[in-house]
């Protein structure tokens, strides 16, 4: 991917995407290949994923190899709904359109260290 024009805090954003690339890949087991968050997160398939490891059965059962934006967005909202049980502050989550929409990955890859800062200070 060739990514969005870089501007302003590209560098830290950048670097935190990295980050939090590379915590959900050891979350779920391997890593996830890409540079392009908002392509690798898109279906919500991999935050379902990386939450039921991080929390197990508190997802339940989402939608996976769906092409059907409606199951994407109900991946996404099932994360969020669990991550809004574990407390996250609500100024540390996204809304489903700034992943799905890719309106404010810098708040996705927020929730993302936020979700890490949780279960790796414990």
């Amino acid at each position: 991917g060739e990514g969005r024009g870089s501007s302003g805090s590209g560098v830290l954003l950048d670097y935190s995407a990295a980050e939090a690339q590379r915590w959900l890949g050891e979350v779920v087991g391997r890593p996830l290949e890409g540079d392009d968050m908002a392509e690798i997160l898109h279906t919500g398939e991999v935050l379902c994923e990386a939450m039921d490891k991080l929390k197990p059965g508190a997802v339940g059962s989402w939608h996976k190899g769906s092409k059907i934006a409606f199951k994407h967005m109900e991946n996404i909202g099932k994360f969020l709904h669990v991550a809004v049980g574990l407390g996250l502050p609500s100024a540390d989550l996204f809304v489903t359109n700034d992943l799905y929409e890719d309106a404010n990955m810098k708040q996705v890859i927020c929730t993302i260290l936020a979700l890490e800062n949780l279960f790796t200070a414990s």
